[in-house]
């Protein structure tokens, strides 16, 4: 009898044993699963889209993806927070595939639109800096207005901040800054050769005035001064032949011929030196006077004045001299020409008064002169 009391107790123990095995079985096995490798294949595709700078050149696709993920954690955290049997993490699942679906769709999108902006940019930022040089070059003597200048500046500044950009991967960046660099040098280029143009309208003039110089001191067997002012020199000729060239220094303004008192330009047009100076007689070492104004300069005076094109109170000017005091490398006078000390003392000693002076615009033509 005790035996067999003993045996149904073994025995129920047995049976609950089996029960709670078999529940516990149940219960896991139904257990909802947690998200956790949908919502890490997610986070991983964005750290890959993050790398690729998704954010900068894929945006929306980036900003959807990251949307997408938060709210397939939220919904992950909501769930938590229910029985653990009624939990239902479904949603997070699909918010977490899509989420890894648009990051991967943004990493390739960024990747290629990256590599196709940088290779664009690198193109252009080599042309840019060509334009920039062309314009130094050509331009950046010239006394042209300030927003032209400004313009060049900018162009200049603009590029050396798309080269950082460059170099920090940030294409796009690189890219605005590209944008804005060649509208500023396009802008100054444009009104420049616009300005070159005008001037260089009177090249055939300086043709005729270089050629008849030459001629001149040829027939004559004289020495003869060109001043060429687009290339800052004057160039001495003998019998005919150009025997050497010195640098100058001209007027401030010296883009064009001088209108009026002033105006701090340059004159252009044929000259004789009517006095030589040295000592005390001059506060540039030593000068030569020219005749300006000539006939030809005052007739132009005359008609401007007439079409209201120069201040009504405005003289023609005079005393424009060759004298020292120059080698600066800048253009300083109020529209003399300057030489460097040394060279006025080899110039003072191979002219004399009477001497032919020609001053022109440029010996090279406006092509040469861009191309050069």
């Amino acid at each position: 009898m005790k035996y067999y009391r003993s045996f149904w107790v073994f025995f129920i123990i047995i049976f609950i044993a089996g029960i709670l095995v078999i529940g516990t079985f149940t219960f896991f096995t139904y257990l909802p699963e947690p998200p956790a490798f949908e919502i890490d294949q997610a986070r991983i595709s964005l750290a890959g889209a993050n790398k690729a700078r998704a954010d900068i050149y894929a945006p929306e696709l980036y900003k959807e993806a990251s949307k997408l993920y938060d709210s397939a954690i939220s919904n992950w955290q909501i769930q938590n927070q229910r029985f653990v049997l009624n939990r239902d993490f479904s949603k997070s699942i699909s918010f977490a595939v899509a989420s890894e679906r648009k990051a991967t769709e943004a990493k390739k999108l960024a990747v290629t639109s990256s590599t196709s902006i940088q290779s664009t940019v690198q193109l252009d930022m080599v042309t840019i800096e060509k334009q920039v040089k062309v314009f130094e070059r050509a331009f950046v003597d010239l006394p042209v207005r300030e927003e032209i200048r400004k313009n060049f500046q900018r162009s200049k500044l603009l590029l050396s901040e798309a080269k950082v950009s460059y170099a920090s991967g940030n294409f796009l960046v690189c890219n605005d800054r590209v944008k804005q660099a060649k509208f500023a040098i396009n802008r100054a280029t444009d009104s420049a050769k616009g300005l070159l143009d005008d001037y260089f309208s009177n090249y055939s003039t300086w043709q005729r005035l270089f050629k008849e110089t030459v001629a001149y001191s040829k027939d004559n067997h004289a020495i003869v001064l060109i001043v060429d002012k687009i290339s800052k020199s004057c160039h001495v000729y003998k019998n005919g032949v150009l025997k050497t060239t010195y640098n100058v220094d001209l007027g401030k303004n010296w883009f064009g011929t001088k209108r009026y008192r002033g105006d701090k330009k340059t004159p252009e047009g044929k000259y004789k030196i009517v006095k030589k100076k040295s000592g005390h007689q001059t506060k540039y070492y030593k000068a030569f006077l020219i005749d300006y104004p000539n006939d030809i300069d005052k007739q132009r005076f005359a008609e401007e004045k007439r079409k209201g094109n120069i201040p009504r109170r405005a003289s023609i000017g005079d005393l424009i001299e060759i004298h020292g005091g120059g080698g600066r490398g800048v253009d300083w006078t109020n529209g003399c020409v300057a030489l460097a000390n040394d060279d006025m003392d080899e110039l003072f000693s191979l002219v004399s008064e009477d001497t032919h002076v020609t001053i022109i615009g440029s010996l090279v033509t406006k092509d040469e002169l861009l191309n050069k």
